[in-house]
């Protein structure tokens, strides 16, 4: 039996699919802990997975609200001194130095594996060093794995001092070569298929491809779906997090108002929708998208690798509006191949957006195409790398 801890932080298209990987590991007999969001507790216990909390549900809650400085717009932001005082300002430090002693307290010599994500991965390597285990890291899109080495001198710059002196703490030196370090992980995976690598830029030697993890895909259905719900709807959805913008929800809106449909809105930010909202417009500030997806006619979302995914796997015709880090690149390759359409922010007019709604609806239903199907069980193929080691 393994003891695995796993690191997750940020939106429910991030930590969510840690879950679903962490109960497969779980029913096959090994020790699973996860750390994350406080918010992430009821789910994480009824995987029938330990949870450690990270935060408290208002200390989430307020760095939400405070602007959108996170591990998103790292690679993008040329403010490193304002990102920094961001994180210096939520308490990164405090928060690194727990999740090391979280993860040095649940270590077991010999038969532990730690997993972090790639791009929120700090307190899993520092560990990793420190107990002498093995590390994984997981990315959710080629984009997260093509940023690190970009990234790196904003790491330094932004996290540097902080991480330095939680390492110095526990005995490690300081990082010299940030490159080497973010990459310095024994096990990386993509969990994203090989057809979707193929359509950009490759991942690097050595990643494990093992194919998207539906975050939603667990758990009891969620019973009658909300009236709006209907085969003719157009759904506008965008992140879970302060990652979508008001700009986004006026262009979403505005166009699917315009094909004269039913509109269904699923947001937690209600202050960035259209105030009033259009006739005809719905809002939900959560909806089961395992169900509700399949429903609709078609689907206006952000670009997030777990809508995106939710969509495909559904036949579900998507617009996507991306703005900021992996989302661009998952738009491309997915309109790479005729799975989606897209445009750029900079292309958010009302008649543009409209012209390529009314497109994608004239699609209908889609369905991939035999080379492009997932064949594997991406849970069971990421469980397996992990029990591999």
């Amino acid at each position: 039996m393994t003891t695995v801890l796993m690191v997750a932080h940020g939106t429910d298209g991030d930590v969510a699919p840690v879950i679903r990987i962490g109960a497969e590991l779980q029913r096959r007999g090994h020790r699973v802990a996860l750390l994350t969001h406080a918010r992430y507790s009821r789910r994480t216990r009824a995987a029938g997975i330990r949870f450690v909390a990270v935060d408290t549900v208002a200390a989430d809650a307020d760095s939400q609200a405070d602007g959108v400085a996170d591990l998103n717009s790292i690679g993008e932001r040329t403010d490193l001194a304002a990102v920094r005082d961001y994180y210096e300002r939520h308490g990164f430090g405090a928060q690194l130095r727990f999740e090391c002693r979280a993860l040095r307290r649940l270590h077991r010599p010999g038969e532990t594996v730690l997993v972090g994500l790639s791009l929120s991965c700090l307190s899993v390597l520092t560990a990793a060093e420190l107990l002498g285990a093995p590390a994984v890291c997981l990315a959710a899109s080629p984009h997260h794995l093509a940023v690190l080495d970009r990234a790196a001198a904003e790491y330094a710059e932004i996290f540097g001092t902080g991480v330095d002196l939680v390492r110095a703490e526990f005995g490690l030196p300081g990082i010299a070569d940030w490159v080497s370090w973010l990459g310095s992980a024994g096990t990386r995976i993509g969990t994203w298929p090989a057809w979707f690598d193929a359509a950009g830029a490759r991942a690097p030697d050595g990643v494990h491809l093992t194919g998207f993890v539906l975050g939603d895909e667990d758990g009891p259905a969620a019973g009658p779906l909300p009236e709006a719900v209907t085969g003719d709807a157009v759904l506008v959805a965008g992140s879970t997090g302060a990652l979508s913008s008001a700009r986004f929800y006026r262009s979403a809106v505005s166009a699917a108002v315009a094909t004269g449909r039913p509109v269904i809105v699923a947001t937690r930010s209600p202050e960035l929708l259209p105030d009033p909202l259009p006739s005809g417009v719905r809002w939900f500030p959560h909806l089961p998208f395992r169900e509700v997806v399949p429903q609709v006619a078609a689907v206006i979302h952000h670009g997030g690798i777990g809508v995106s995914a939710r969509a495909l796997v559904s036949g579900t015709p998507q617009l996507i509006l991306p703005s900021g880090f992996d989302r661009p690149d998952n738009a491309r390759r997915l309109a790479a191949v005729s799975l989606a359409h897209w445009l750029p922010q900079s292309s958010w007019e009302p008649d543009a957006v409209l012209r390529q709604l009314d497109a994608v609806l004239a699609r209908g239903r889609v369905t991939l195409p035999q080379p492009l199907s997932q064949p594997i069980d991406a849970v069971s193929a990421t469980a397996d790398v992990v029990d591999a080691l």
